[in-house]
Formats: structure tokens, C-alpha cells, sequence
């Protein structure tokens, strides 16, 4: 994680995770997986409204959320991210939620590639652009458990992942603080 990364809620910071002794940060990561429970205080999270633009209304629409979870939190769920990866398999056009790709780079340089080679032959070309507005956060939770249990991801991390997607809390913060 970077340095520069914002701190959650709790006040930890990524420098402050880098003083830690690794064996400490790794024995509470492991009770984490073996308890399958994560402390509600790790979920708590920072939400500010950033305005859209230089003059915002006070619509809700005018504004970006920006959330920032504990630093804690954040490790441990690229650890588990990392160690899902290694365990299902995605299609290779599947970019978001994977780590050390940027997928909306990759999927712009593919359709840009495409639609060059198009030109260059002279062939048809139609083009579908669909935008899942929120489609994190739209999907039903027992959606996601099917579709691991399906991948054949076991009961235990299974149920990590469930406790890991339910129960966050944000506090709002508008006016740039």
C-alpha cells in the first residue's frame, strides 16, 4: 500500500502498519480467517463529498463520494483478494477487483486496438458501451456466496467473505473535511 494512502477512521496510517512487527500483523490476520470475524471498528469508514464542480448545488448529485476504510482493513482484504485470485477463475476480459492490473486502461487499449484494425480493413464495426451504474452495489450477497460456492470456494472462506462484505458503517463528511 502506498504511504501516501489515507487513514481510515481509526487514525492508522500505512506508516504506521510498516512499524508493526509482521509476525503481530500476520497472528491477527490469521485469527481474522480462523474466526471468520473481523472487529466492527475496522469497518468503520470515512465518506467525503467532493464537489463535482467548481460551484456545486446541494444535490447529492453535485458531489463524489470518496470512502476511506481503515488501513487494517485494506490489508487484509488484498491478502484475501490475492489469495482468491489463486483459487476461481475469472474470464480474462474481467478487470475490475484484481490487483495489479488497471483495467480500464486495458479495456480501452483493447477496444482502441480493435476499432484501428476495423478502419485499417475497411470492415463494419458496432459497438455495444453498457454502463453498470453501482453494480457493486446492487448485488444481492447471496448472489456472490452462490457464485464462490459455484468457483468452489470452500464453507470457511466463504463465510470470511460474507462477514467481510456486511456490516461496514461510514460517517459522512461534506465541505472537504
Amino acid at each position: 500500500m502506498s504511504a501516501k494512502t489515507s487513514a481510515g477512521l481509526d487514525g492508522v496510517q500505512v506508516s504506521h502498519l510498516r512499524q508493526c512487527d509482521p509476525l503481530c500483523l500476520a497472528k491477527a490476520f490469521n485469527c481474522f480467517l480462523l474466526a471468520r470475524y473481523i472487529p466492527p471498528q475496522l469497518k468503520d469508514c470515512r465518506t467525503t463529498l467532493i464537489p463535482k464542480t467548481d460551484n456545486p448545488r446541494p444535490d447529492a448529485e453535485d458531489y463524489r463520494p470518496i470512502t476511506i476504510a481503515s488501513c487494517i482493513y485494506r490489508l487484509f482484504s488484498k491478502i484475501v483478494t490475492r489469495r482468491l485470485e489463486n483459487c476461481i477463475s475469472l474470464h480474462p476480459r474481467q478487470k475490475a477487483f484484481r490487483s495489479g492490473t488497471d483495467g480500464a486502461f486495458d479495456n480501452l487499449t483493447t477496444l482502441m486496438t480493435i476499432v484501428r484494425e476495423a478502419h485499417k480493413t475497411g470492415k463494419e464495426l458496432n459497438i455495444v458501451c453498457v454502463d453498470l451504474a453501482k453494480a457493486f452495489d446492487t448485488v444481492n450477497h447471496t448472489s456472490i456466496d452462490r457464485a464462490l460456492r459455484m468457483q468452489g470456494l470452500d464453507n470457511h472462506s466463504r463465510a470470511l467473505i460474507a462477514e467481510m462484505v456486511t456490516g461496514s458503517t461510514t460517517v459522512i463528511k461534506g465541505d472537504g473535511g
